[in-house]
Parts: C-alpha cells; structure tokens; sequence
C-alpha cells in the first residue's frame, strides 16, 4: 500500500509540473497521442511525418483558436488537391517519402529522386507541380493541384505564384514536416529548416479563410509587399526557465540545448531564454559540469513561452 500511494504521489507531483507549461501553449488543438519522428521515442519508418499538421496531429486541421480566438481555414474537397486513395485524414509515415531512414540521414523514394526544395508550380503539368531539375518531386505522390482544369484554391491560380516565381518553399517550410503553422506554411524569419526561403512568406493575417477567399493583403512578402501588418499569425516559439540543483540552488553557465542546435547558457541566477525557435517537438539537453544531464523533449509552440525548469543531481 505504502508502494501504491508512493505512486499515486509521485504522478500528482508529475501533473502539478507538466500543468503550468501547457497552460503557456498559444495554440488550443485536439489532442492524440502518436509516435512521431522527432518525439524521441525512436526513429524508424514507421514513425509519423507530421506532415500537414500542427505537433502530433497527423490530419488536417481546419480549426485553429490562437490568443483565445478560433479561426477557421476551410479544407477544400479531398479531390481539389489530393490525388485518389489519399484524404486529409490519410496517416503519413516517414515511409511514405523515404525508402530507409535512420539519425543522421535517410534515403528519398527513388520514384521521386528531385529534392523537396526544387518542387514549383507549373502550368504544363498535369497535377500543377514540376521540379527545377526535370525529376519527379515527392509532393506529387500524392498531391494533385488542379482538378479536371480549375486550380485547386485561388492562392495557386496566382499568376505570381507560378512558373520560375512559384517554388513551394516560398511559402511553405524548407522541411516538409513538423511546422507549428497551418498547412506547413512557414515564414521566412522563422529558425531554419521550418522556415520558407529567404524573401518568401513574411506574415499571414488572422482570420477565417475558404478555399477561394485568399486575397494579396491578406499575406505579406517580399514578392508582392502588401500584407496584414497588424495581427498577424505568430512566428516561431520561445523556451524559457531556470535551473537549479537538488537544494533548490540556481546553477549558473548550466548549458541548454535543442535539437536544432540552438544553444544558451544561465544566467547568475540560473535563468535562460531562447527565442524565434522552430516550432513543432524538439529534444532537450540541460548540462552543467559535475551534474547529471537533464534530457525531455517538449513541444515549441508558435508565439508562445515554453516553460522548462530543470533540477540536476550532482554526479555521484
């Protein structure tokens, strides 16, 4: 018995904690648990993409409430931009774009060997899309553009966003999975790789949008310079706390480190922060010499402060 509320203590301890950094999160979206590539549970093909989502969420959203107010993005018809056997809610694992894939490196499909960042619009073809080198790109697996002869939303029957001008990346993330914004949208100030290309997406306006209801003011770039200004959708994430040893003492030069490489030290008092980090899950390290290593992985939200707090043990 004595064992059992040990347990029952030691998880209400673990919940009180974990509260205060969710409360922080901007974003309020549904929840599911899955395993993912980054979530650092293991790395395999088996793992979801995040591909088309927000965090863990392997399908795609329509609704997105940010700063206590709920906006919604209509999805067009599955048809208007998927081609058959896939739909918004299709599950994407890492296999469904690598042939192998391990830390440190995978393999692409060898039926579509042209790199992600070539991928452009294109009147000429078919499904809309084509590579700068003449390969095949892995988005044409499974998206098709244009349906029967009408583009599938009006943001891609721009003329400005076709042709040499309409590289995906101008908009969307450099990676194609893991972005903290809607529809792998990313901007260009964002930490790389969840960023778009360097002149590419700067701001998009909040509000609710369909398929069609796209307008030029709505989006700020160095194409076209009109934008939203005011009340755009956040851009990138903060992680913020303090770190001490097990006598509650702060620990100063402690080094924090994600995955990414970003990289700080504490302060006199313990305290840290970074900014404009990539958001979606990252791997955490807290290192301090003489103290055990303090490793989580937690989710970086889109204009939201991360709490992370962290309590090393000396080495014994």
């Amino acid at each position: 018995m004595r064992k059992v509320a040990l347990l029952v203590l030691l998880l209400a301890a673990c919940l009180a904690i974990a509260a205060p950094a969710q409360a922080r999160l901007k974003w309020d979206l549904p929840s599911a648990g899955v395993t993912h590539a980054s979530d650092g549970m293991g790395l395999t093909n088996g793992s979801l993409s995040l591909h088309r989502v927000y965090a863990s969420r392997h399908w795609m959203l329509d609704t997105f409430t940010i700063y206590g107010t709920q906006y919604t993005w209509t999805r067009p018809a599955d048809s208007a931009f998927l081609k058959p056997g896939w739909t918004f809610e299709s599950v994407v694992t890492c296999a469904s774009c690598h042939s192998s894939i391990a830390p440190g490196g995978s393999t692409s499909d060898p039926n579509y060997p042209a790199l992600y960042e070539t991928l452009r619009l294109d009147d000429a073809e078919a499904d809309g899309m084509a590579s700068t080198t003449g390969q095949d790109a892995i988005c044409e697996k499974c998206h098709d553009l244009v349906n029967g002869t009408t583009w599938s939303n009006a943001v891609h029957s721009s003329t400005q966003h076709r042709g040499a001008e309409g590289q995906c990346i101008m908009c969307h993330t450099q990676l194609p999975h893991g972005s903290g914004l809607p529809r792998m949208l990313g901007y260009a100030q964002d930490p790389s790789p969840y960023s778009s290309a360097a002149g590419g997406l700067q701001a998009i306006a909040r509000q609710n949008y369909t398929p069609t209801s796209w307008r030029k003011r709505d989006c700020y770039s160095s194409c076209h310079g009109s934008g939203p200004g005011a009340n755009p959708w956040p851009s990138g994430g903060s992680l913020a706390g303090i770190v001490r040893d097990t006598n509650n003492t702060p620990i100063p030069g402690a080094t924090v480190r994600l995955w990414s490489g970003a990289t700080t030290t504490t302060a006199v008092d313990g305290t840290y922060r970074l900014d404009n980090l990539g958001a979606g899950y990252s791997k955490i390290w807290v290192t301090a010499p003489g103290y055990t290593t303090h490793y989580v992985t937690l989710p970086i939200t889109a204009g939201s402060i991360t709490q992370l707090d962290a309590t090393l043990d000396l080495v014994p």
